[in-house]
């Protein structure tokens, strides 16, 4: 069975800084608590986005019994 994942990339503009691109949210929120933006809902107005470029598919294989290869 497939099991797709979201991978892309998190991108973060604050007015006066360059734009900043992090792996996961975590990293991206916690870069935006260190300046100044510790709550989420305050966030200004297309602070932090997901960018849509990567999905990673992990497939498991099984053999008749079910049994993970």
């Amino acid at each position: 069975m497939a099991k797709p994942k979201n991978r892309s990339p998190w991108l973060v503009k604050l007015p006066g800084k360059d734009p900043q691109k992090f792996r996961l949210e975590k990293q991206a929120l916690a870069y935006l608590a260190e300046n100044g933006h510790p709550d989420r809902a305050k966030l200004p107005r297309g602070a932090l986005k997901q960018l849509e470029t990567a999905f990673e598919v992990q497939i498991v294989r099984k053999d008749k019994e079910g049994i993970r290869l």
